[in-house]
């Protein structure tokens, strides 16, 4: 018997608590998976690293954790844990200055116009990649 796609156990326990719990705490029950291996004071340490000049990696922040306040956590999960505090957590790429000299363009194209020159004399093949 399926009810919402809920198996016959799940209904039959859940009418079961009924009577018990009363309507309002029928489904506070404790949930499944691992529990929590830090505290809400690794977290306000967390986001004072955050604050700091300095710049953290989300490993660098992790292994921080680990090192000052004992707690092993993954650096996914610190990152999912700065997001749903609202920090966006992006490092900054720092663009290379060359391509945006004008001399630098100027070369590549010379480059470029002998490359197809020497394709034209069959000095050399071409192989156009994406």
């Amino acid at each position: 018997m399926l009810y919402l796609n809920w198996h016959e156990h799940t209904v039959k326990n859940t009418l079961r608590r009924l009577p018990q719990k009363g309507l309002g705490r029928l489904w506070e029950t404790p949930g499944r998976g691992p529990k929590r291996g830090w505290s809400e004071e690794d977290g306000q340490a967390v986001e004072q690293w955050v604050e700091e000049p300095c710049r953290y990696s989300v490993r660098q922040i992790s292994q921080k954790l680990l090192e000052d306040r004992f707690v092993e956590i993954g650096a996914e999960q610190v990152r999912r844990w700065l997001k749903k505090k609202g920090w966006v957590w992006k490092r900054v790429r720092y663009s290379r200055a060359l391509n945006k000299l004008p001399e630098w363009t100027i070369a590549k194209r010379r480059d470029w116009e002998m490359l197809q020159l020497w394709a034209q004399q069959a000095v050399i093949r071409l192989k156009y990649i994406d």
